[in-house]
């Protein structure tokens, strides 16, 4: 039996799942991973004199020496091009540098990297994993597309994909894998609505069938969108400005320069918004023990809805303004799909229920929505392709 790979190749976290024409879907086991969500972080390390080193693996190398590693790649691949306006990779102390005008090379322990390299590498690990599982060859792969990739960025994709070992690739909008997922659960339905807020930015897309039997990959969203200006990255930035600003009121201290300091603060900004969500309070430290440097602070729940709500601000706006010029109203849609990973906070969850005044659909593990459904479409287009 063809196996074949669904890939959500995400800003913070990547998954991936396994299928094929008469196979289950299943997610790919993940090393490392002790929280469960079959995700694994989009970090790649570059030790000196070793192999590169991925995902939860890498946050320990992350954690010893920032300039050796690279995160959220898929931001490279789409800068200039809709991306978050707080630069992670500037923040954690990455350089980059523009090539004759095209995408920003990375410099990464003293040498420069392609984002389109480093993609490559990342879905390279993510082959060489799904054939060890398997113990067989798979040269299948369905991909999430954003909304907002231009040619070139599509094109970078597919091109890492090939690197990485896959010889057929498609490219298929996250929305439409979100519905193949979300199928398995409910058919009825005429106009659904999905709204993805991941790390990258906030998209909102608008489904319409008159028959439930109509074919999914036959289907085109009549709303497809993308703010980047309403991402989990830019909640990220906003709170860590207002942590540096505290802790130079506090200590006298500027860590904004500091590449090892910044990586650090960064990721407790992250933790803290996941922990959060279901505790009051999330206790941060941050150290540099060579310099004598420490602090630790409790990261209020308020503190995070105080920030994030700037930015969340803009999510009613979105949806309506996507609405409008699809001529649809909010009481058209009678379906409301809540995915990505920020849509773990509570915040959010009231938020988009207050915008379509009714409840959303979240009940599933929202990082790997797209995957399943990558996974269910592989299975079903190489099945066809297979038979014409």
């Amino acid at each position: 039996m063809a196996r074949s790979v669904g890939i959500d190749f995400g800003t913070t976290y990547c998954a991936a799942a396994l299928g094929g024409a008469d196979a289950v879907e299943e997610m790919l086991p993940v090393p490392g991973d002790t929280s469960g969500r079959g995700v694994f972080p989009s970090v790649i390390a570059f030790p000196p004199e070793s192999s590169p080193v991925f995902g939860w693996d890498a946050l320990t190398w992350q954690e010893r020496d920032a300039s050796r590693c690279v995160v959220s790649i898929k931001r490279a691949i789409s800068k200039g091009r809709g991306h978050s306006s707080f630069d992670t990779h500037s923040a954690a102390g990455l350089s980059q540098e523009a090539v004759d005008g095209e995408m920003p090379f990375l410099a990464v322990g003293g040498a420069l990297k392609s984002p389109g390299e480093i993609t490559a590498l990342l879905l390279k690990e993510i082959h060489r994993r799904a054939e060890t599982f398997c113990e067989t060859r798979i040269s299948q792969a369905v991909i999430g597309s954003s909304p907002a990739w231009d040619a070139e960025t599509r094109n970078c994709i597919l091109k890492a994909a090939e690197e990485a070992g896959f010889s057929e690739i498609r490219l298929v909008e996250e929305s439409k894998l979100v519905l193949a997922a979300y199928l398995q659960r409910d058919r009825a339905w005429r106009r659904l609505a999905i709204c993805d807020f991941g790390s990258g930015h906030f998209g909102f897309s608008v489904f319409e069938r008159a028959n439930p039997e109509t074919d999914i990959m036959t289907l085109r969203p009549v709303v497809d969108s993308a703010d980047a200006e309403i991402a989990g990255d830019e909640i990220n930035g906003m709170i860590a400005r207002y942590l540096i600003e505290q802790i130079r009121a506090e200590t006298a201290t500027d860590i904004s320069k500091d590449a090892e300091l910044m990586s650090q603060l960064l990721r407790e900004v992250e933790k803290a918004k996941c922990a959060v969500s279901h505790r009051g309070s999330y206790d941060m430290s941050i150290r540099d023990k060579e310099k004598g440097f420490h602090y630790s602070r409790a990261v209020s729940r308020f503190e995070v809805a105080e920030y994030a709500g700037t930015i969340l601000g803009g999510v009613a706006d979105s949806c309506q303004k996507a609405l409008r010029q699809a001529t649809f109203r909010v009481d058209d849609i009678d379906t409301v799909i809540l995915v990505g990973g920020v849509s773990r906070m509570p915040l959010v969850r009231t938020l988009v229920e207050n915008v379509f005044h009714k409840d959303v659909f979240c009940d599933w593990n929202p990082d790997i929505a797209v995957a399943l459904g990558a996974a269910r479409v592989a299975g079903r287009v190489f099945a066809k392709d297979a038979d014409a």
